[in-house]
């Protein structure tokens, strides 16, 4: 799903993550050029823990600080073991 470049900031990000959080379908998400920052961009990966499908996702462009970033690959990681 291409999402990108569509001003999804915290609001919109909510909902986008209850959506995807109990998706069983979606693969990919392309959320490139929206307005996450830190803020919605660490309360967005969390919901997104409960999803097992999504194999791709795209955050370039947010505004998402590298802590954000280090705190999503590695509860990701977590994931996978």
């Amino acid at each position: 799903m291409d999402l990108s470049d569509n001003q999804i900031g915290y609001d919109g990000s909510r909902f986008l993550a209850q959506a995807v959080k109990s998706n069983k379908t979606l693969e990919e998400l392309n959320l490139k050029l929206n307005q996450f920052r830190d803020k919605a961009g660490a309360r967005f990966f969390k919901d997104l823990e409960s999803n097992k499908t999504l194999r791709i996702l795209n955050i370039a462009a947010n505004g998402i600080g590298i802590t954000v970033i280090y705190l999503i690959v590695f509860s990701q990681l977590k994931l996978l073991s």
